[in-house]
C-alpha cells in the first residue's frame, strides 16, 4: 500500500506539470489595474487600453487547464473560477514561485482534483507577503477579482451562475476573506458572486512565535553579528507579519538604545486583524468554512519546558577565551526564564541577557512548526563558524591553538504552536474571540457542531483535528500546512490528513452549490461524487476522487459516432447538428469492455435555437452494436437555454445489472434545435445516487403539475367530460408499439406505495399495458390485473418498475408510460392512483 500511494502522488504531481497553464501578473497604474504576461506582451487594463510598462507587480495568478478560447485576447474562458491564495514566505533566501506554489497543490491533489470538478484552478500568489501589509495586500486580491469579473482579454461568461470560490492557506486565508468581503459586498448584481469562501489553517485571531524566539533572533542580530538573524529579524517586523503576530518584537526605528523589549499579546482594535478585519469575518454575504489543522482535545500540546541548550567554549590553557550560550524555554510562570542568550569574546565584551517572563501561547492547541529546531540549526552552525576545531588566535603577534568544543548542545523540543486551533477556526466563547478568552487552552470537540457552529464561530462551518481526523491521535499535533511527500517518502497518515481537510471544503462547497428549490447542483459535476445532505464529519463519505488525488476517475471512449454528424468521431472536441423534432438516437460509444458498476455516463450538451423549452434524453445500453439486449435508463431534462449542461446516468452498484454491456446509445426526443455535444466519457468512481424526493401526492391523473406527452403525433390525446364532472384521459393509439408519457416535474421515490390502480371504461384498454420509465420490458396488460367484470387493474409497483437501475434499487421514477399493443387501441382512463 505505502508503495502505491507513493506511485499514486508522485504521478499525480507529474501528471500536474503537464497541465495547461497561463501566467499573468497585475499591477497598478494609477486608478487602473493592468496585466502583463511572461511572453512580452503589452500591458493594458480590462478594457485592453494600453498601461504604462512597469518592471514590477502586486499579484500574479497561474490559470491551470481553463478552457481554450481563440476569440479571446488571452486565448481562455473561465469556468467556475476556483482561486488558491497562497500563505507567507518566511524564508528569505528561498524564492517563492507560482512553480513551486504549484508542486505544493500538487502534493494536496487540488490542481487536477478542481480540473475533473469541473473548476478552473487559479492559483494567487503577491509579490510580497511579509512587508506588504494584509490589507494592502488584500486590496490586490479585490482589484484581481474585479479586473477577472468584467475584461475584455479573457471570457468568463457565466459569471453571474459560476461565481468565483475561494481558499486562502495561511496567511492567505486572511488576505482572501478580507479581499473578497470587499469584492463582494460592493459588486451589482450582475456580476459574478463569492459562492464560498475557504481558509486552510488561517490565523483569523492571530498566529504564535514563541516570545523566547524573538528575543534571541533580537539579540544576535543585535549584539552577535549575526547576519543570517538580522535578516530573519527585519523580515517579522514587516508589516505583513506584525499583523498576524499575536506577539511583536519592537521595531528597531522605536527604539532609542539596545532595549530588546518584546511587544505582549495585543488584540486592541486599532490592530487590523482585530479591527477592520471583524468587519469581514462577520460578513454573512457567503458562506466561509474554516478548516484548522490544529488538535481539539482541550489541553495544551505535550512539550518539554526546555527548546534546547546551546553553549559553545574556545579555551587556552584552561582559560576561557570565548563563549556562546542560548538557552530557549517554555516557561510556566512569569518568574521562570524565558531564555539566555550570551556572547563573551574577551573581558571587555560580554553581552549577556536573561528574559524572565511567561510565555503563554507556545503550546496552546493548535497545528505547529519547528521554530526552536529551525533556531536551533542555525545558532548552532553559527557558533561552530565562529569556533571552529583548530580554531587559532594572535596573540602578541604569535598564533596560538585554541581547544573548543561543546559545554551544553541539545535539543528537547522541536515543535511549538504557530496557528492556534482557535483562531484557524475564528472560534467565539461567550460572543468574544476565543483566543483571549480561557477557551483557546481549554475547547475540546465535545459540544461544538462542525456543519452549524451557530455563534461559537463567525464560520458557516468549521473544522479541526477532532477524534474522527486521521491525525488526532498524533500528540505532537500536526504540522501546519505539512505535505505528505518528504525526501522521496511518502507519509500516509499526513496524505490522509490533507485528502480530509480537502474534502471537508469540497463537502461544503457542494452543499453551498446545491438548488434545493431545483433538486439539483450548479455545477452538475458534482453530482456524481457528493450527495447534498452527507455529512462532512463522516470520512465513509469522501469520495474516490478526492481519496485518488483527481487520478484516472474518467476514461473516454475509443470509440464513438455521432447519426448526425457522420465526420465526427471520438476524437472530436464539439460535435454540432439540426436536431429535427421527436425521439432520435443521436450517437453510439463504445467502452471496448464491460461497464463497470456503479460507474457513470456524461456528457456535456448544449441546445440553442430550440423550438420550445421541452427536450428529453434516454441512455440505451447493449451488449452489441446490433441493439440486442436494450437496457434502458431513465429519461432526463435536456436544458434549452444555450448554456452547457452536464447530463448524467448512473449505473447500478450491485445484481450485475450492466454485466457484459459495453456499447451505450444516447436519445434526443423534443420539439427539435441546434445541438453541440461534447467530452462524452465513463466515471468509473463514484458514490450512489440518492433517493429522490417522496412524491407529494398518491393522484397521477388527473393532476395537472404532470404533462401527458405521446411518443409521436400521430398519436391522439383528448381530454373527455365525465357525469362526475371530471376529465378522462382518451388516447387513441394509431398504430401498436405506440403510446404516451405521463411526465412527473423530476424523479420521484414511491416509497410507502405498493400498487398502481388505473381506472378505465368499460370496452376500452384492452391491449394497453403501462411501466415507469423506460422499463419497456415490465409492461403490464391492464386486462390482466383488472378483475372479471370491472374496470380497475391493480398492477403492483414491483413489476413496472426496473429496480435494477434505481438508486439503492428501490421504487422511484420519473414517468409513467402508457402502451398500445395493437393497431387502432383506445383506452379512455378515468384516473392512475399509488396505493
Amino acid at each position: 500500500m505505502r508503495f502505491f500511494l507513493l506511485m499514486a502522488t508522485l504521478l499525480f504531481a507529474a501528471a500536474s506539470s503537464f497541465a495547461s497553464v497561463k501566467d499573468l501578473f497585475f499591477y497598478k497604474d494609477g486608478s487602473r489595474t493592468c496585466v502583463k504576461d511572461s511572453y512580452g506582451m503589452a500591458p493594458v487594463d480590462a478594457d485592453g487600453k494600453n498601461c504604462s510598462s512597469s518592471s514590477r507587480h502586486d499579484v500574479r495568478i497561474r490559470v491551470i487547464n481553463a478552457e481554450q478560447n481563440s476569440g479571446q485576447k488571452l486565448g481562455f474562458n473561465l469556468v467556475r473560477p476556483f482561486l488558491i491564495i497562497d500563505g507567507i514566505n518566511l524564508d528569505p533566501g528561498n524564492q517563492r514561485t507560482l512553480s513551486s506554489f504549484q508542486d505544493d497543490a500538487s502534493q494536496m491533489g487540488l490542481s487536477s482534483l478542481l480540473s475533473d470538478l469541473g473548476y478552473t484552478p487559479v492559483l494567487v500568489q503577491f509579490s510580497e507577503t511579509v512587508l506588504q501589509s494584509l490589507q494592502k495586500n488584500a486590496e490586490h486580491f479585490t482589484d484581481l477579482m474585479k479586473f477577472m469579473n468584467r475584461n475584455k482579454l479573457f471570457g468568463f461568461a457565466n459569471r453571474s451562475v459560476d461565481g468565483f470560490v475561494v481558499m486562502g492557506i495561511s496567511q492567505g486565508g486572511i488576505i482572501g476573506r478580507y479581499g473578497a468581503y470587499k469584492y463582494d459586498s460592493a459588486r451589482s448584481s450582475s456580476d459574478a458572486p463569492v459562492r464560498l469562501f475557504a481558509s486552510l489553517d488561517s490565523p483569523h485571531q492571530g498566529a504564535v512565535i514563541p516570545k523566547s524566539l524573538l528575543y534571541t533572533i533580537d539579540f544576535w542580530a543585535e549584539r552577535g553579528g549575526s547576519s543570517e538573524a538580522e535578516a530573519f529579524r527585519d523580515l517579522i517586523q514587516g508589516d505583513g507579519a506584525q499583523d498576524l503576530l499575536l506577539a511583536r518584537l519592537e521595531k528597531r526605528s522605536q527604539r532609542l538604545f539596545f532595549t530588546p523589549t518584546v511587544v505582549k499579546e495585543d488584540f486592541s482594535s486599532n490592530r487590523f486583524l482585530f479591527g477592520d478585519y471583524r468587519k469581514a469575518a462577520e460578513y454573512k454575504g457567503f458562506p466561509s468554512v474554516l478548516v484548522a489543522q490544529g488538535l481539539l482535545k482541550g489541553k495544551e500540546i505535550s512539550h518539554s519546558k526546555t527548546y534546547f541548550k546551546l553553549n559553545r567554549r574556545a579555551k587556552k590553557a584552561g582559560t576561557v577565551m570565548g563563549r556562546a550560550e542560548s538557552y530557549l524555554y517554555a516557561p510556566g510562570s512569569d518568574s521562570s526564564s524565558l531564555s539566555y542568550n550570551r556572547i563573551y569574546r574577551k573581558i571587555s565584551e560580554d553581552f549577556k541577557r536573561d528574559e524572565v517572563r511567561y510565555s503563554k501561547y507556545d503550546f496552546v492547541q493548535g497545528s505547529t512548526y519547528p521554530f526552536s529546531k529551525v533556531m536551533y540549526n542555525n545558532l548552532r552552525k553559527g557558533m561552530l563558524n565562529a569556533m571552529p576545531s583548530g580554531m587559532k588566535m594572535k596573540i602578541l603577534g604569535a598564533h596560538f591553538s585554541l581547544s573548543t568544543g561543546w559545554d551544553a548542545d541539545t535539543l528537547y523540543q522541536t515543535q511549538s504552536t504557530f496557528i492556534p486551533t482557535a483562531s484557524a477556526m475564528d472560534l467565539k466563547c461567550n460572543g468574544k474571540m476565543a483566543m483571549n478568552q480561557g477557551c483557546a487552552f481549554s475547547q475540546s470537540s465535545s459540544g461544538l457542531n462542525f456543519e452549524k457552529p451557530g455563534s461559537h464561530s463567525t464560520a458557516t462551518a468549521f473544522y479541526g483535528v477532532d477524534p474522527t481526523h486521521p491525525r488526532y491521535k498524533d500528540s505532537k499535533g500536526p504540522h501546519h500546512i505539512e505535505l505528505p511527500v518528504s525526501k522521496g517518502e511518502l507519509d500516509t497518515t499526513v496524505l490522509r490528513g490533507i485528502q480530509t481537510d480537502i474534502w471537508r471544503v469540497l463537502c461544503e462547497l457542494a452543499k453551498a452549490d446545491y438548488d434545493t428549490a431545483r433538486k439539483e447542483y450548479r455545477n452538475a459535476y458534482l453530482a456524481e461524487h457528493f450527495t447534498p445532505k452527507a455529512s462532512c464529519m463522516d470520512n465513509a463519505n469522501i469520495p474516490a476522487i478526492v481519496k485518488n488525488a483527481g487520478l484516472t476517475q474518467t476514461k473516454k471512449f475509443p470509440y464513438a459516432r455521432y447519426d448526425y454528424k457522420t465526420s465526427a468521431t471520438e476524437k472530436s472536441g464539439t460535435v454540432k447538428f439540426d436536431l429535427a423534432a421527436g425521439w432520435h438516437r443521436v450517437a453510439w460509444f463504445d467502452y471496448g469492455e464491460n461497464i463497470p458498476e456503479g460507474s457513470s455516463f456524461e456528457v456535456d450538451v448544449k441546445v440553442e435555437n430550440a423550438k420550445n423549452d421541452w427536450m428529453r434524453a434516454e441512455l440505451l445500453l447493449h451488449k452489441g452494436k446490433n441493439n440486442s439486449n436494450q437496457l434502458q435508463l431513465t429519461e432526463v431534462k435536456v436544458p434549452v437555454d444555450g448554456k452547457k449542461h452536464t447530463l448524467r446516468w448512473k449505473m447500478p452498484f450491485s445484481r450485475n445489472a450492466p454485466s457484459t454491456y459495453r456499447w451505450i446509445r444516447l436519445v434526443l426526443n423534443s420539439d427539435g434545435g441546434r445541438v453541440a455535444l461534447s467530452n462524452p466519457r465513463l466515471v468509473v468512481t463514484g458514490v450512489e445516487m440518492p433517493e429522490p424526493d417522496q412524491i407529494k401526492s398518491n393522484i397521477i391523473y388527473p393532476n395537472s403539475s404532470y404533462k401527458v406527452t405521446p411518443w409521436l403525433s400521430s398519436t391522439r390525446v383528448r381530454y373527455m367530460p365525465t357525469a362526475q364532472g371530471q376529465k378522462a384521459l382518451q388516447i387513441d393509439f394509431d398504430a401498436a408499439e405506440r403510446g404516451v408519457h405521463i411526465i412527473f416535474d423530476s424523479a420521484k421515490s414511491l416509497r410507502g406505495f405498493s400498487n398502481l390502480r388505473v381506472s378505465f371504461k368499460q370496452g376500452t384498454c384492452s391491449e394497453t399495458a403501462v411501466y415507469f420509465d423506460s422499463y419497456r420490458g415490465g409492461a403490464r396488460r391492464l386486462r390482466d390485473f383488472a378483475p372479471a367484470g370491472t374496470s380497475a387493474a391493480l398492477i403492483p409497483l414491483d413489476l413496472i418498475v426496473d429496480t435494477r437501475v434505481t438508486p439503492n434499487f428501490g421504487l422511484s421514477a420519473s414517468r409513467l408510460s402508457i402502451l398500445g399493443m395493437k393497431t387502432s387501441e383506445s383506452c379512455v382512463i378515468q384516473d392512475i392512483l399509488l396505493e
